[in-house]
């Protein structure tokens, strides 16, 4: 493994490397260096830097979590994402051609309403010859777009002499490139901390910054995106999954690349791409060079535009479950995109690349995705591995079959709208109305706990107000949510949201809740209870009875496998 970086974004290439690394049998090291080196863990273990000095500080604990958790309290908590970054965003060369940035970038935004698109931010380019016309046309496009739901950041290879002024401005995030950031080592971690403190010293806001070229380190001050791809490509999408998972592994659970690459197009591939990538911390739609609009979820026509639409909303549903990881993230160094290994470490099957195609999203969803469907000539999943032995049962989220632990799974139908996803029986998902952006977020809509009882389990959701840095003061809730069943699939499940912990500014404290409960037959009873005082519920027949419902209701749906 070379710990080097040589800005190569291809299968086997270094960009971001790290000097740190761990042993699954209690230990980890991280090299007090910016200098390259090389480590080989063949049969004599050799870890070089190119320099006449040791320095290192050793990791000893009982799980890779907690080695994890303590490479970010020695090097610095990651950077807390606020929720719009977890939308879409699209980056664009928009103040060209005679167009300028509020003309050309609001009618992109216009483009992603009318195609009931979910985005979250805008990325102007200010480089390349691009530019965004003077401080005065970016405060308007900020203020315009903010009124659609959207937040502006940022994609620079300029100097950040005019940040704070542009931070004024209404900026809320910046994406560093190539240029920028150099050779990376010490002068890009320079880099992206003017970036992070540029923002967070000249407003209230949290900032949100991306780039190439990281080191131990970077994660306090941006997340890492992948440098460009070629689009239509399989293979973009199969080397990505282990970036993905070993960009977790290195300390920084934030990252991100382009969906279906920068270049080049494919109508399949691309689809598949927003997918899986819906399941990720940073998504970047980045338009503008290819020929004409390929990257735009919408480009291809049905049914992949329906098909982009479906995961892309799905991403904002779960938003409050994505949410709560992030911060899980930011506070101990456990990434969102989890390698097998993290979550069943006693399981020596997660601990070999034959895991490295598929990762846990937090703690409960298992994600395989589709990446080599023309070598197969078919739309299945082959290889994916069920870990927790035969006491486990995983469920396919979108049909309901179960499946028994402690298997690979092969054929695994995987038409193009589906996307392999499997949630662990007993899982917990916290969930919020799908939307288009935090816009329509207002926290008056409904709470919506998802749940699949089995056993005795539990799941502690994060909020706070999304986007300011008073979260650092500890401003924020926590909701305790446990579920209780027998086992064996019969019986009484008791599901509890406990009363929230903490506040924040804006929270809103008078909330509707809904329950959608996973059970394998229509349940005999049911009883619901708030405040310890009983409340009647009243069954209706159909989805549109419920949903215009204002009193208490249930309805019982039946899914056919």
């Amino acid at each position: 493994i070379e710990i080097v970086n040589k800005s190569t974004w291809v299968s086997g290439g270094v960009a971001s490397p790290n000097p740190f690394y761990f042993l699954t049998n209690g230990y980890g090291v991280l090299r007090h260096t910016f200098q390259p080196g090389e480590y080989d863990f063949h049969s004599t273990a050799t870890m070089e830097h190119q320099e006449d000095r040791f320095d290192a500080y050793y990791f000893v604990e009982d799980s890779s979590k907690d080695i994890l958790s303590d490479f970010v309290e020695l090097t610095g908590n990651p950077m807390f994402m606020p929720k719009y970054a977890f939308y879409q965003g699209n980056a664009d060369c928009y103040n060209l051609n005679g167009e300028t940035l509020l003309n050309e970038g609001i009618n992109r935004a216009n483009q992603y309403n009318d195609n009931d698109m979910p985005v979250g931010w805008f990325l102007p380019n200010d480089g390349y010859g691009c530019g965004y016309g003077g401080l005065d046309n970016l405060g308007s496009f900020v203020e315009e777009a903010a009124k659609k739901g959207f937040k502006t950041g940022l994609w620079t290879e300029q100097d950040l002499d005019k940040l704070d002024k542009e931070v004024q401005s209404g900026t809320q995030m910046i994406k560093t490139d190539v240029a920028w950031v150099g050779e990376g080592y010490s002068f890009g971690l320079n880099a992206v901390r003017q970036a992070f403190e540029g923002i967070e010293n000249n407003s209230d806001k949290r900032a949100f910054v991306f780039t190439v070229d990281g080191w131990a380190g970077t994660q306090r001050y941006a997340g890492l995106w992948s440098g460009d791809q070629t689009g239509g490509n399989w293979e973009y999408i199969r080397f990505h999954i282990p970036t993905y998972i070993g960009s977790g592994l290195s300390g920084n659970p934030n990252v991100g690349s382009d969906l279906d690459g920068i270049y080049g197009s494919n109508n399949v591939i691309s689809t598949r791409d927003f997918q899986w990538k819906s399941f990720t911390p940073i998504m970047i739609n980045m338009d503008g060079w290819t020929t004409g609009a390929e990257k735009n979820p919408w480009y291809h026509g049905e049914p992949y535009t329906s098909i982009n639409r479906m995961y892309l909303k799905m991403k904002t549903g779960l938003m409050p479950y994505y949410y709560t990881y992030a911060k899980e993230a930011h506070d101990d160094g456990v990434p969102m995109v989890r390698a097998m290994m993290l979550e069943y470490p006693d399981d020596p099957y997660t601990w070999t690349n034959q895991t490295q195609y598929q990762y846990m999203w937090g703690e409960n969803l298992l994600v395989a995705p589709v990446y080599n469907e023309a070598d197969n000539n078919a739309e299945v999943r082959n290889n994916i591995y069920l870990p927790g032995g035969e006491d486990q049962v995983w469920i396919d989220y979108f049909t309901g079959e179960q499946y028994t632990g402690g298997k690979v799974i092969n054929n695994f139908s995987a038409p193009l709208w589906k996307l392999p996803l499997f949630v662990k029986n007993g899982a917990i998902l916290p969930k919020t109305p799908e939307n288009n952006s935090q816009l329509e977020v207002t926290g008056d809509e409904d709470r919506i706990f998802e749940v699949y009882p089995s056993g005795n389990t539990e799941f502690e959701m994060y909020d706070d107000d999304r986007e300011t840095q008073e979260y650092k003061e500890g401003k924020g809730t926590t909701t305790l949510i446990t579920s209780k069943a027998p086992k064996t699939g019969t019986g009484t499940a008791t599901i509890t949201v406990n009363p929230a912990k903490g506040s924040f500014t804006g929270m809103k404290t008078a909330r509707g809740t809904q329950f959608i409960v996973n059970v394998l037959k229509e349940p005999t009873a049911l009883s619901a209870t708030i405040n310890n005082q009983e409340v009647a519920l009243r069954k209706v027949n159909t989805q549109e009875e419920f949903d215009n419902a204002r009193d208490n209701v249930y309805f019982f749906y039946k899914i056919q496998i």
